[in-house]
C-alpha cells in the first residue's frame, strides 16, 4: 500500500519534475509560509542541488535544512538558543542519513553499484533519478514533521 502523499510533497514533487533541482524543489514549497517569495527562495536554494553540484550534502537535505532555519532559526547569539538549534539541525540530518545510510549525494546516487553495472544507460538514469525524488519527498516529510514537532518555537 502507498502511502498518499502531502500537499507539500506533491508541490515539491512538481517542481522537481519541472527540472528544478532538489533543493530548490524542497525548500521553496516552504518558504512562502515564511515571508519569502518564490522567485526569492529559487534563487537562494540554486546552488545547493546535486550536492552543491559536486555530489556532496545531499541538495534535498540541505533544502529542508534552509526551510528549518527560516521558520526556526535564531539571529542573534546566544549560547542556549544556539545549542538547541545544533541539535534540531543534528537530528535531522541523522534521521535523513539514517533513511538514505548516508548524507552524501554521490553516496546516494552511486552509479557504480554492482547490481546496476550490467543494466542500460536509461535503466541506471531512471533508477538514480528515483533516488532523487525518494529524497526529495522524504525531505518534505521530514521537515514537516520535524516544524510540527517544534511548532512552540514558532
Amino acid at each position: 500500500m502507498t502511502k498518499e502523499l502531502t500537499k507539500l510533497q506533491k508541490a515539491a514533487l512538481a517542481l522537481f519534475e519541472a527540472k528544478l533541482n532538489c533543493a530548490q524543489s524542497v525548500f521553496t514549497v516552504f518558504a512562502e509560509s515564511f515571508g519569502l517569495s518564490q522567485e526569492q527562495a529559487l534563487k537562494i536554494s540554486s546552488t545547493f542541488g546535486g550536492g552543491m553540484s559536486v555530489g556532496s550534502s545531499c541538495g534535498a537535505m540541505t533544502g529542508g535544512l534552509m526551510a528549518l532555519g527560516l521558520a526556526l532559526g535564531y539571529t542573534e547569539h546566544d549560547e542556549e538558543t544556539k545549542e538547541s538549534f545544533s541539535n534540531l539541525t543534528e537530528e535531522y540530518v541523522c534521521r535523513f542519513s539514517k533513511r538514505f545510510e548516508s548524507m552524501d549525494c554521490r553516496e546516494i546516487k552511486n552509479p557504480h553499484e554492482p547490481e546496476l553495472k550490467d543494466l542500460p544507460e536509461e535503466e541506471i538514469e531512471a533508477i538514480l533519478r528515483q533516488r532523487c525524488v525518494d529524497c526529495v519527498l522524504f525531505a518534505v516529510s521530514l521537515t514537516e514533521n520535524m516544524l510540527q514537532e517544534n511548532a512552540p518555537l514558532i
